[in-house]
């Protein structure tokens, strides 16, 4: 039975309402341990209602208002406004307070963290700094893969991505914590200060938000760190020049499989030169592994118009070789990136494994910077049953062939060497019907032989050519890159250059005019001539070049060919060809040079005995750090921002401090 007391405490109970000053109200709920606060309208807030732990109400300190929750500071002396003595009696004499996010013993946190932010940010704008005119390299002979460029991006978006995060959080809580100390200890929120607190935490609307522009250009500015670190780091292709020297194995004995050295002429071969010793320097006729049964095979003339001193000469090996570069060494079976060297152990690295992405590479080489032919109407051709013969100049060449050479077109041809001079021959031609005016034509005699009319014009007709490659060579600075016009790569080259041995010593054009290197360049147009030899002397592939060379001569330096005289010579490969015969021959002779260069330069390399060209740079595309642009200042820009906020709104805490201790 209840007795008066506790009717009293229990109305008091039920009544539950303690004074608080206005605005606040609050009252005890039915377990008399929560207090139940209802606020007025607040601009931040709204109007709401919590229960909030029950503590002690205390005149000099107010309540601290953080995330949608309130507490009491601690206080050593606990009390409660309300007549109801149990109440006094059931509350603690010391109560723990829920977290306080902006307590007063968390600014020295707070300005430690902003401190570090800055500092942070101001490592940032030192590294995208540095990262311009400093070249640090992930790869630099290589390209990153699609796998390793991934991972790095995921590295460098999560880095910045952290940076950006902890200073917002700083710039946020500085800002914050200025607001709310504008606020107390009154509680009551302006509208504009109120507005301000939710444009920090991204609660404002679109007004409210271009109210607060300040805090909006911050947000957005801070925002950005992200993207700027990203950017900076993110890696850029640099394309690194790599000094290089080019070995030519050129003083090696004789051997197999294109030549060889005996004491007597055992081949039997019309391709034996006599050597000053009296030994016999064999041309070995039935390898086919040699250069010069490999140019028919590998050469092809481009499909072009000639326009300019940058125009195609010939093909080789799916490289296109511009007129400036005719003779440049490559190797028959992996073209000219072993030919310029870029396949062996040069300066201790190796290039092998990283010319998937390669770019260019320049070099002094040796080149036929001249036609070595001169080609002129002499001598005399004759038909004898099925057998035709041609001779001038000294050299006579007799073919039996299965047609008839007076009923259809038949050639027949005949290389003449020097025995004692291994870089001079004569050529002779001879041919029947349509094949002795193209013979004509070839030497831009085709008008005089035409002009004669029939039955008075001749049936037969014969040319002689004498080779004397010395002084041919010399050496021209070439250009092999990955940017071909017709191919993927192309040679090119036109400016003459002085090379030069690791010692810097001149390196003379004799030393690459060995008995091997003349015998290939005197053998070149072997295997064209004897095209259909030995049936009615259709030399196809001679034709073609010709017929090429011909129409690349009567062609002006506009883009749509302009018929011209036969005569016209603007576009032969080398400077003093007279005719498209001579232009030919010469570049065959290039093309077989070029190809017996480049086997030596792709053998072990000897710098005791071997003649080496330095001087070479290849250029290839490696990954960098960062784009290396000046441009790329604009990414300090963020970070520089948060560096300037965090010190203006750490001084204005600190002046705020400064008058609350006063």
């Amino acid at each position: 039975m209840k007795t008066p007391a506790t009717k009293q405490r229990a109305g008091t109970r039920q009544s539950n309402e303690l004074p608080l000053q206005a605005p606040w109200r609050c009252s005890l709920d039915a377990s008399h341990k929560r207090f139940l606060v209802t606020l007025p309208t607040l601009p931040f807030f709204g109007k709401s209602s919590m229960g909030v732990d029950a503590v002690a109400v205390t005149e000099d300190r107010p309540f601290i208002m953080a995330e949608r929750s309130f507490s009491m500071l601690k206080t050593p002396e606990a009390r409660v406004d309300s007549d109801d003595p149990s109440l006094a009696e059931e509350a603690p004499a010391h109560i723990e307070t829920s977290p306080t996010v902006l307590h007063d013993a968390s600014d020295s946190a707070t300005i430690w963290g902003a401190r570090f932010a800055i500092a942070l940010n101001c490592a940032v704008v030192a590294v995208l700094i540095t990262f311009i005119p400093v070249e640090i390299y992930i790869n630099r002979m290589d390209l990153l893969s699609t796998y390793d460029r991934s991972l790095y991006v995921v590295g460098t978006t999560l880095l910045g991505t952290m940076i950006a995060a902890y200073t917002n959080s700083q710039l946020r809580r500085l800002w914050l914590g200025i607001i709310l100390k504008q606020t107390l200890p009154t509680v009551t929120l302006s509208n504009n200060r109120a507005s301000r607190a939710r444009t920090l935490l991204g609660l404002g609307n679109v007004r409210e938000q271009i109210h607060g522009s300040d805090i909006t250009v911050s947000m957005m500015l801070v925002g950005l760190l992200t993207a700027a670190i990203v950017t900076g780091l993110t890696p850029s292709t640099k394309m690194s020049k790599f000094p290089y020297s080019i070995p030519f194995t050129l003083n090696q004995d004789y051997g197999p499989p294109c030549f060889y050295q005996t004491t007597k002429n055992l081949s039997g071969s019309p391709f034996v030169w006599r050597s000053s010793n009296g030994s016999f320097f064999n041309f070995n006729e039935s390898d086919l592994r040699c250069s010069t049964y490999t140019v028919p095979a590998l050469l092809r003339q481009p499909e072009k118009y000639k326009i300019g001193p940058h125009s195609a000469a010939y093909v080789m090996m799916g490289t296109t070789v511009n007129v400036g570069a005719v003779g440049t060494p490559y190797d028959t079976s992996t073209g000219f990136i072993d030919g310029f060297g870029l396949g062996s152990t040069i300066e201790d690295a190796t290039f092998d494994g990283h010319t998937d992405h390669f770019t260019s590479s320049t070099a002094c080489m040796p080149n036929i910077v001249s036609t070595p032919y001169r080609c002129y109407p002499a001598g005399k051709t004759s038909v004898n049953n099925q057998t035709l013969t041609v001779s001038g100049s000294g050299c006579r060449a007799t073919t039996n062939l299965t047609v008839r050479p007076d009923f259809v077109s038949t050639t027949t041809t005949g290389i003449c060497i020097n025995e004692t001079d291994i870089g001079r021959a004569k050529l002779v031609f001879g041919g029947t019907k349509g094949w002795a005016e193209r013979f004509a034509n070839a030497i831009d005699e085709g008008l005089k032989v035409r002009s004669v009319p029939p039955p008075s014009r001749s049936q037969l007709y014969s040319v002689a050519c004498d080779l004397v490659i010395d002084g041919s060579v010399s050496f021209r600075s070439v250009n092999l890159s990955a940017t071909g016009v017709w191919s993927s790569l192309q040679v090119t080259g036109n400016e003459p250059c002085t090379p030069l041995d690791p010692a810097g010593n001149v390196v003379s054009p004799m030393a690459f005019l060995t008995d091997e290197a003349l015998a290939s360049g005197v053998l070149a147009a072997h295997q064209f001539l004897a095209e259909r030899k030995y049936w009615d002397g259709d030399m196809q592939m001679l034709w073609r070049l010709l017929d090429s060379s011909q129409a690349s001569s009567s062609i002006s330096h506009r883009s749509v060919p302009i018929p011209v005289s036969p005569h016209r010579r603007d576009y032969y490969i080398f400077n003093n060809s007279r005719n498209s015969l001579e232009d030919t021959l010469g570049m065959l002779t290039a093309a077989a040079m070029g190809a017996y260069w480049g086997s030596v330069v792709t053998r072990p390399l000897n710098f005791a005995s071997d003649q080496v060209i330095s001087g070479g740079e290849m250029c290839l595309p490696g990954s960098r750090v960062g784009s290396g642009e000046w441009w790329a200042l604009v990414l300090i820009i963020p970070s520089l921002y948060s560096i300037v906020a965090l010190l203006y709104l750490l001084q204005k805490k600190r002046g705020y401090r400064k008058r609350s201790k006063r």
